[in-house]
């Protein structure tokens, strides 16, 4: 009985998570706003972004506020020229990305859509020819 029940309520919340509108974005924390302050060495600082999900009928779901947020932590880039070799989308996942504060890219790519923006982060193993590529896309309100 109990397994029955399991299983019953584990399908409604699968159900309604998928129909439920939603994006994924790349959130950073207030770490970075700690570590200037407080005159910290951002090279050598680590800061940790979780991927979230959000609302796009929210205020903090919307496309601007989150480019808001973007805009106050990281330098905003109108061409960056990179060799990528990796790529990655962010998942629906809860999973922490780790990366150097100093090597966070952020632009507006004229040849993606309107509302989508590109995060491009270095991961920490000091290759610099090896970027991380995390995407932002909203999905419409029903």
């Amino acid at each position: 009985m109990r397994f029955l029940l399991f299983l019953i309520f584990t399908g409604i919340f699968v159900v309604l998570a998928d129909e439920h509108p939603r994006y994924t974005a790349a959130k950073l924390t207030d770490q970075l706003k700690n570590i200037l302050e407080s005159g910290g060495n951002a090279e050598v600082s680590q800061l940790f972004t979780d991927d979230v999900i959000v609302e796009e009928c929210g205020e903090a779901g919307s496309l601007e506020y989150l480019e808001k947020k973007f805009k106050t932590l990281i330098p905003e880039l109108s061409e960056v020229s990179l060799t990528v070799k990796f790529a990655y989308p962010i998942p629906y996942t809860n999973n922490s990305i780790q990366f150097s504060v100093d090597q966070v890219l952020m632009f507006k790519d004229a040849q993606k859509s309107e509302n989508e923006l590109v995060i491009f982060a270095k991961p920490e193993d000091e290759n610099l020819e090896v970027y991380k590529i995390f995407e932002i896309r909203k999905t419409p309100c029903n």
